[in-house]
């Protein structure tokens, strides 16, 4: 019988099994040392993350040290949902080489 287990990573790292997939948002907010324990008990991770975008500085993995620990394979997000065109205007206005007519440009430190 197979089943979802959600956790943190806080819990996770309590523990002791492996899993075959292991899926982690906002993976710039984990530290280094705890990026290889999760490789290490995992038979694939898919990330998301942005660094520029971390909430602990000082205590996070920077995008070479991801890279170096998961080997990810980068799609980089080159369009942003999130903003209505009344934003991308204001943002283009602001920081013209930043947008694009229908998109936010990606950033390289970006994950997914």
């Amino acid at each position: 019988e197979s089943s979802t287990h959600i956790i943190t990573k806080d819990q996770f790292l309590k523990e002791t099994g492996f899993y075959d997939l292991i899926l982690i948002d906002e993976v710039q907010d984990i530290p280094k040392s705890d990026l290889a324990s999760i490789r290490a008990r995992a038979g694939k991770i898919v990330i998301a993350g942005d660094s520029d975008q971390s909430i602990y500085p000082g205590n996070c993995s920077t995008p070479d040290e991801i890279t170096s620990l998961l080997e990810p394979r980068v799609h980089k997000l080159i369009i942003l949902y999130r903003l209505t065109q009344r934003l991308r205007n204001i943002v283009k206005s602001i920081l013209p080489l930043f947008v694009t007519s229908s998109a936010i440009i990606s950033k390289p430190n970006a994950f997914i």
